[in-house]
């Protein structure tokens, strides 16, 4: 019956860990960092793998695979110090894509895609730029192509052996090409030819290299001058002919675009009136007097308008055409006025203006023509020789001269004094009906004649000879100019150029010049007649920037890999001419420690180095290289705090020999091969294991000396995990008194046992089971888990069972 007891304990305990252990089974996932971030073809690197999971466990027999090794080509695995990463070796044989497959024993598969690009200080592309890419038809012929080396992110490269470019013309008719050959020799980045316009048309002039695609930029040859177009207007619209009536014709020289611009030379324009049947010619001579308009009609020189009188005969009933013609001019469709003969009404209530488009030319110009007319446009002569004020809300943009309409009249022209810039200005006709006017005006076109400056090249690399190209424009076409000029460029701290001179009637002049600076910067250009600014970004093939890559969890306690890159302008690796020594600073060295100085090698565009991240907590690392803008990371360690706990009987006789039991673990998983530390007050130590065993216990078997109280005390450390320490204390169970008087009443105690086992060492582990197997059904183990350490619990029992065989 003992025996059958003892064996029915043992796999009632056997089978409550089994289901606490079955129940806890979860799939582990693989972490990957590609050291460095971005790398480049015909480089290695190494593919870091760690364990996602909260405990970080170790990965054994790691198996790695490429699915391209033309692109990335596994070398080797290796385990870092400390078993908690491991190395993956690889080689960037070639730019593209390729897939990463990773398994390990106990860890979900991973598969992630390795992008290599290609060498930044190779050439891949061309980049092409045409000066000036406008010509004018009866201007100057000669211009000139750069062709540039650039690699795959469009930033200039130098090239490493002769590179022979191509340039040919979409239609050799409209430019052909002078240089249809040109070599950027080694060591430089960019060629210049040069190209010749016939005429008027657009092409596209291409460059071709092999190996690379074909680049195109566009030239333009525009006609002498665009045509411009006269618009003619008569207003009013409609009068009244019941006596002899005055209107006016009004013309305008409009660019392209409408709007009004000034002549270049006085315009004579013919005035023709027809019925409005076209069939009756009504000429402006002084032999038909029904309705005439007989002054010179002249734009002249240095404005935009002009306008005459428009006169009919009284008693003149109908619809009639004004229509303009000038040589060399484009002229607008005709205007029309309308004569009535109806009663004549006299009124000085409403005056109503026709307003024309505006110049801001900052003189007096002629806005529009006021005439009288009723409610329903019906025209009005005036009872009285009439001053009418029109208020201006802005009389900076336009103030307008009061305007005299003489008893009897019907129409008056309306001048006003227009500024130099054009704004929005709201008019006011002030009689008793009130209008308001909201006129267009328009700036004043620019100059003919501008000071244009580029380079020739397409982008610029600092510390580098490149021309620059300065040259007039007419109207946007390249032109030449008319006398001697010296340009002054500027800032000298930001460009350096040679003193050149321009020849009169010279077109484009070249100025070898070099930027300081691998900046954008404003530089300025000035002759005696002509200024202007640009801006010029100055590249570097040198590296603008340091980008620090670490790992997403950093472990305290661990010794960890970082790694230091060095980038362009685009955030693309490139490689130092030089050793290159980089300053790493911790902002606090009891989180994490790094070396004072990396060294990246020359030739090469990362190095790695190693860190030792020490306690949980954050720290700002700083970067810091020479001639390079400081970068800073905060960065975040975090620790393993593992649970340990004593166990031992709470009582024991004195003298007696008994054994304590550690466990150490972290999220209810044993932890193995954690250094132990004793301290022991009140006993003897017999024998004491320091590092646990598979099961995370470690033992210590002692003799109680100390009458009153023994107290154990243990420390756990090692591995990834931080310091934890327990404390136990076993009192001293003191001898029973001598009962001296024989009449007291009293009996012994008798304890119930089954074949010499108390039951409730039955009873406990079947109902822990039970419980465990319920509340693991119900998904609440996880959350007892953590207040109740279960395989502590077991091993007490498992020690009790052992002290009742030795019974």
């Amino acid at each position: 019956m003992d025996h059958k007891l003892r064996y029915l304990l043992v796999v009632i305990l056997c089978l409550t860990i089994a289901v606490h252990y079955a129940y806890s089974q979860s799939d582990n996932e693989l972490a990957v960092r590609v050291i460095p971030n971005k790398i480049m073809e015909n480089t290695e690197g190494i593919i870091q793998v760690y364990s996602n999971s909260e405990d970080a466990q170790q990965i054994d027999k790691l198996i790695a695979t490429s699915s391209d090794s033309s692109v990335v080509q596994i070398l080797g695995i290796e385990k870092e110090t400390g078993g908690y990463f491991t190395d993956i070796k690889i080689k960037a044989v070639g730019d593209g894509d390729a897939k990463i497959a990773l398994a390990a024993p106990g860890f979900l598969s991973k598969e992630f895609q390795m992008t290599v690009s290609k060498d930044t200080g190779d050439a891949t592309n061309l980049l092409v730029k045409v000066t000036p890419g406008i010509f004018a038809y009866n201007g100057p012929t000669i211009g000139y192509v750069t062709v540039e080396l650039a690699n795959e992110g469009g930033f200039p490269t130098y090239a490493k052996e002769d590179t022979p470019i191509t340039i040919t013309s979409s239609d050799s008719g409209i430019v052909s090409i002078k240089t249809s050959q040109i070599i950027i020799t080694k060591g430089s980045y960019f060629a210049t030819g040069q190209f010749e316009t016939k005429q008027e048309g657009n092409a596209l002039i291409s460059a071709v290299s092999p190996s690379m695609s074909t680049v195109s930029a566009s030239v333009g040859v525009l006609a002498q001058d665009p045509q411009q177009t006269i618009q003619v207007y008569v207003f009013p619209e409609k009068i009244n002919a019941f006596k002899a009536a005055t209107g006016y014709i009004a013309v305008q020289l409009h660019d392209p675009s409408g709007n009004p611009v000034k002549a270049k030379e006085d315009i004579p324009i013919k005035v023709q009136i027809t019925n409005s049947s076209g069939t009756e010619s009504i000429n402006t001579s002084h032999q038909n007097s029904v309705i005439q308009a007989n002054e010179p009609l002249v734009i002249k020189k240095d404005s935009y308008w002009a306008s005459i009188k428009i006169t009919s005969n009284s008693g003149l009933n109908g619809t009639y055409t004004v229509s303009i013609s000038a040589k060399g001019y484009i002229v607008s469709q005709p205007a029309q006025i309308t004569t009535v003969t109806s009663n004549a009404l006299f009124d000085d209530k409403s005056a109503h203006v026709d307003v024309l488009p505006i110049l801001a030319t900052g003189q007096k110009e002629l806005i529009g023509v006021l005439h009288l007319q009723d409610s329903s446009g019906d025209p009005i002569l005036a009872k009285r020789t009439m001053q009418i004020h029109i208020d201006s809300s802005d009389p900076t943009a336009l103030s307008v001269n009061d305007v005299q309409l003489d008893y009897g009249s019907q129409a008056a022209l309306v001048f006003g004094t227009v500024g130099n810039v054009a704004k929005s200005v709201t008019l006011n006709v002030v009689t008793e009906n009130t209008q308001s006017i909201n006129p267009t005006i328009t700036s004043a076109p620019p100059s003919e004649f501008s000071l244009i400056a580029e380079p020739l090249v397409p982008k610029v690399l600092s510390h580098t000879d490149f021309p620059l190209a300065i040259y007039l424009s007419k109207n946007g076409a390249l032109s030449t100019f008319g006398s001697n000029v010296t340009p002054l460029i500027s800032p000298e701290a930001f460009i350096q150029t040679e003193q050149s001179s321009i020849s009169k009637d010279q077109s484009i002049a070249l100025v070898k010049s070099a930027l300081l600076k691998e900046q954008t910067g404003t530089v300025s250009i000035t002759t005696q007649d002509y200024s202007t600014s640009i801006s010029i970004q100055g590249l570097s093939t040198k590296p603008q920037m340091i980008a620090m890559d670490y790992p997403e969890n950093i472990l305290a306690n661990t010794i960890d890999t970082f790694s230091i890159e060095m980038l362009d302008g685009q955030q693309l690796p490139v490689s130092t001419g030089d050793d290159m020594e980089v300053k790493i600073v911790s902002s606090d060295p009891s989180v994490i420690a790094t070396p004072d100085v990396v060294t990246v090698k020359k030739g090469t565009y990362y190095s790695t180095f190693e860190v030792q991240p020490k306690r949980s907590g954050s720290a700002e690392i700083s970067v810091l290289g020479n001639e390079i803008p400081l970068s800073k990371y905060t960065v975040t360690v975090v620790s393993f705090v593992p649970v340990i706990s004593i166990s031992t009987p709470d009582y024991e006789n004195l003298g007696s020999n008994f054994v304590a039991t550690i466990s150490v673990s972290y999220h209810d998983k044993s932890l193995t091969g954690m250094s132990i530390d004793w301290n022991v007050q009140g006993a003897q130590i017999q024998t004491k294991e320091t590092v646990t065993d598979g099961s995370g216990n470690a033992k210590i078997s002692l003799i109680a000396h100390d009458p009153s109280k023994i107290t154990i005390q243990a420390t756990a450390h090692g591995g990834i995990y931080d310091v934890a320490s327990a404390s136990k204390d076993v009192t001293i169970l003191q001898p029973l008194s001598e009962n001296k008087n024989p009449n007291a009443g009293g009996g012994t105690g008798s304890t119930m046992t089954i074949a010499g086992i108390n039951p409730l060492f039955v009873v406990i582990p079947v109902a822990a089971g039970v419980a465990v197997f319920i509340l693991k059904k119900k998904n609440l183990l996880v959350g007892v888990g953590e207040k109740i350490n279960f395989a502590d619990k077991f091993a007490e029992i498992r020690e009790k069972i052992a002290e009742l065989k030795e019974r």
